[in-house]
């Protein structure tokens, strides 16, 4: 699909059937609801794809302060893990599925564990392996494909 936004003109894979824009921007942009704060959301990500940004990320992330925060964040997912997951849940399945995780994939919950809406358990059946990039944009949405 081609995005809806005339300067753009980007093919992308919608995710929704409605989906008519490949970004929130383009979205925005289209219906003349683009804002300051977009067009700096836009500088940084165009920053942190530069050569120099990614070398102060880099930097930052290898600092005391950045390894605390990503600490931080790692407790808060284990934690989360740990609160979703039942005492009916088969420990050993959820461990195999993740052992037996293909290259270039993750371990997605179908329903996350902390969605906008939703909030789905840590149990076998809830887990699909997705690749790393679609994943990602996914992030914690519950996306229903029945429609």
């Amino acid at each position: 699909m081609i995005c809806a936004n005339p300067e753009c003109k980007k093919e992308f894979k919608p995710i929704r059937i409605t989906q008519k824009n490949c970004s929130k921007i383009c979205y925005r942009k289209s219906n003349n609801l683009y804002k300051k704060t977009d067009k700096i959301v836009l500088a940084n990500k165009i920053y942190r794809e530069s050569e120099h940004g990614k070398l102060k990320q880099k930097e930052y992330r290898n600092s005391e302060h950045g390894k605390l925060v990503r600490r931080f964040h790692q407790a808060n997912r284990r934690a989360a893990i740990k609160k979703r997951t039942p005492k009916f849940a088969n420990k050993k399945a959820i461990k195999k599925i993740y052992l037996n995780c293909p290259k270039g994939y993750h371990v997605d919950h179908i329903i996350p564990l902390k969605g906008k809406n939703v909030s789905g358990l840590h149990v076998e059946w809830n887990l699909q392996y997705l690749p790393s990039t679609e994943n990602q944009k996914k992030f914690n949405k519950f996306i229903d494909y029945i429609a």
